[in-house]
């Protein structure tokens, strides 16, 4: 009966109001927190919480205390002593009710499911690994709106469940969350699958497949199952190789039943013609630069070595850094030590630039022939000679022969005799490139091939491009209504023709009167179609010249033309009245045609030029705006100590007709003089061209106006200080300081060859 009794009082017993609040709050918050918060803080709360109502009941029970002192008698002092020995049965149960209070807190303040967080996280990354797979297996395929909405309902799906799952955490809840979870990551790990060909929704011949990086040829034999219209753009891309596919708008995986066009952007290949920076490779070592070129498409680049102190196999001079286009020459040379006696590697499969590389670090001369070869690849090397033997190139003047790939050996079969699948097949398996141009042929039906760029059993080399023209049947002429549509038609194919004119009652202006040949008749190479077309109804022009431009405008209206006017300027006639037309008298034109008619300004006014000797450029241009004339500036051949900008001299004074041109000329002034410091790195050894090149950047005339430089090249023998490519003893300008003065001709002589 007693613990009957105890559970009636704990199912019956009232919480306190601001305890329940103070719960309803850490419930509140406990909601908004990390799903990580650990159940340590929940208890803290709660010995908090019950600290604080600890407090406020010895609060009361002394103020309680203090009012029954004040009462008391001796006989309740006599009483409350005897209810203090009942007192510790009273605390028992006050600390019984706090315990219970403290285990509804803790039922009624959740914990946290880390499984659930744990499957959550794993739900997430499962779905961003599928959007990184889908964007490396198609770059554009967020501009699909389908699959765009496909993949936001997905995100929006992982978000919920997440959500959901971390909040609800009933217990019969968290087998569902878990099981949904679970479903969700699977999905995402399924689309993955799929994206990667590991398993696969529908048949690969029902769905398009991923061109990317693929050979076009390679498009084109699939193709020919399905005959999809196809589109393509050629761009270039230092990233695919050329004649591969960079994209396609289409996304890979759509049925084909929804793909009528697929466009696709080729690619040409590196742009050689592209501007990039090349920096000084002055100190780099020589495989660091071979990299970097490579790295960056460079490839017009000159090397050579040069005996120096500096480190060995680094650049020591560099012509061409800056701002420049892939293919501009670059020429570097490297230093190297004396040359000593080597042991010959084997070259076997180097690049050919590495192989000649590291002969010439180490001093030895060489010889290369190319041969073809089924194993290595093109512009690597076969073989070399001398392989394992010490030389020393300073005593042996040996030659090193390299014999260096020209791919495989390819005979061309007939192409003519092919059609363009066997064409296609044919190229895909001898890594070959292929261009299809159409053309129209009498006697080809269209679609058969007329030629290639190769004939039977010609020798082609790997990676070579093969030009195939396609008939496309018989040229037929077109229905012809606009003589604008004709030119373009006559254009595009290649078409010579010929444009008569003339006049008809019958058609207006602009139509076509007769054609040479008909709408179906076959044009052939060598036709020349004419077509002959209306002017209009003819007027014949009548002299304007002396009428008023009103009468003027009469005649044109009365004859149908259109009439435009202008002023030519002052003459002796009075204004307004005709003193040219742009069509002679008594010619015929067109109805409605233009006649531009010019109109005098009336009688010119005179105006008295000053004398503006002495005066500046700025004060004589003032002078000639309010005047009315035009003045004209040149400047004195030579220099003068007359201030520069100062009239000398000029071309006209006195009475002159208003808008006249007056010629004045102006002062150099004294003559300016210069330093120049010319650096010995301007010259290049060995390479005069390139010495000259170097000073014309270095001595401009916007630098030094009024200097004239000249250049001359001198043959010199080697030796004796007579460095080809450097200035000669009795050039104009020498190395360091030089001085140069304005209106002076300097000769600068470089030692060549």
């Amino acid at each position: 009966m007693a613990n009957t009794s105890k559970k009636k009082n704990k199912s019956t017993r009232k919480r306190d109001p601001k305890l329940a609040k103070i719960i309803e709050e850490i419930q509140r918050e406990e909601e908004d927190k990390d799903l990580e918060i650990i159940d340590d803080k929940k208890e803290e709360k709660i010995e908090v919480l019950e600290d604080t109502t600890k407090k406020k009941e010895t609060k009361k029970d002394i103020k309680e205390d203090n009012v029954k002192e004040k009462k008391e008698t001796k006989e309740e002092k006599v009483v409350k002593e005897k209810k203090e020995v009942k007192e510790p049965k009273k605390e028992e149960k006050k600390e019984e009710t706090k315990n219970e209070e403290k285990q509804e807190v803790k039922e009624i303040v959740p914990k946290k499911n880390s499984f659930i967080a744990f499957l959550s996280t794993l739900t997430i990354i499962s779905f961003i690994v599928y959007l990184v797979f889908k964007y490396l297996d198609n770059h554009t395929f967020y501009k699909d709106l389908n699959t765009t909405i496909t993949l936001v309902v997905l995100f929006l799906i992982n978000i919920l469940f997440i959500i959901i799952g971390n909040r609800n955490n009933n217990k019969k809840n968290n087998k569902f969350i878990i099981l949904v979870l679970i479903l969700t990551m699977g999905l995402n790990i399924y689309n993955i699958l799929v994206l990667k060909d590991v398993v696969s929704i529908f048949e690969n011949d029902t769905t398009l497949p991923n061109f990317y990086d693929k050979p076009i040829t390679e498009v084109y034999v699939w193709n020919k199952k399905y005959n999809i219209n196809i589109g393509e753009t050629y761009e270039y891309s230092d990233v695919i190789e050329s004649y591969n596919v960079i994209s396609q708008d289409v996304p890979a995986k759509t049925d084909l039943k929804d793909v009528k066009t697929l466009n696709l952007i080729i690619s040409n290949g590196p742009n050689y013609e592209l501007e990039t920076v090349v920096p000084s490779f002055i100190g780099w070592e020589y495989d660091t630069v071979i990299d970097y070129l490579e790295k960056h498409f460079l490839n017009n680049v000159s090397i050579e070595f040069m005996k120096s102190s500096n480190t060995p196999n680094t650049v020591i001079a560099q012509l061409g850094s800056g701002t420049r286009k892939r293919n501009e020459l670059i020429k570097l040379t490297f230093a190297i030590d004396e040359y000593k006696e080597t042991e010959i590697i084997d070259l076997y499969n180097y690049p050919l630039i590495r192989a000649i590389g590291w002969l010439e670090q180490h001093g030895f001369k060489y010889e290369i022939s190319y041969e073809n070869n089924d194993e290595i690849s093109k512009d690597y090397v076969i073989s070399n000679s001398n392989v394992g033997e010490s030389i020393n190139p300073i005593t042996n003047d040996v030659i090193i022969k390299l014999v260096v790939s020209k791919g495989k050996i390819i005979k061309a079969p007939d192409f003519t005799v092919l059609s363009q699948d066997e064409i296609n097949e044919w190229v895909l398996e001898n890594d070959m490139k292929v261009d299809y141009q159409e053309k129209y042929d009498e006697e080809k039906p269209a679609g058969d091939i007329i030629d290639a760029s190769y004939e039977k059993d010609d020798i082609i080399e790997i990676g070579s491009k093969i030009v195939i023209t396609i008939s496309k049947g018989k040229l037929e002429m077109p229905k012809i209504n606009d003589i604008n549509d004709f030119k373009i038609w006559a254009s595009e194919n290649n078409i010579k023709y010929q444009i008569n004119n003339e006049f008809s009652d019958s058609k207006e202006n602009g139509e076509i009167i007769k054609s040479s040949h008909s709408p179906g008749d076959a044009i052939k190479e060598d036709d020349t179609i004419i077509i002959t077309v209306s002017k209009g109804k003819s007027v014949t022009v009548p002299n304007f010249i002396g009428m008023t431009k009103s009468n003027a405008q009469s005649k044109c209206n009365s004859l149908g033309l259109s009439c435009s006017f202008k002023y030519g300027g002052y003459t002796d006639k009075a204004k307004d009245i005709v003193t040219n037309q742009s069509q002679k008298s008594g010619i015929k034109i067109s109805s409605g045609a233009n006649l531009v008619i010019t109109l005098s300004n009336g009688v010119q006014p005179k105006v008295t030029v000053p004398n503006f000797s002495g005066k500046t450029k700025s004060e004589i241009e003032k002078q000639c705006k309010n005047i009315g004339i035009t003045c004209k500036f040149t400047y004195q051949s030579n220099y003068s100590s007359t201030k520069a900008d100062t009239c000398v001299s000029q071309s006209k004074t006195g009475t002159v007709n208003k808008g006249s041109t007056v010629t004045i000329t102006l002062s150099k002034g004294p003559a300016k003089t210069y330093n120049i410091t010319i650096d010995a790195n301007l010259l290049a050894y060995g390479d005069p061209n390139a010495t000259k090149a170097n000073l014309q950047k270095r001595l401009t005339s916007s630098k030094y106006p009024g200097v004239t430089f000249k250049y001359q090249f001198q043959s010199v023998s080697t030796g004796n200080g007579n460095g080809i490519g450097y200035l000669a003893k009795n050039s104009g300008l020498h190395v360091g300081n030089n001085t140069v003065t304005q209106g002076k001709t300097y000769t600068i002589i470089i030692n060549s060859k």
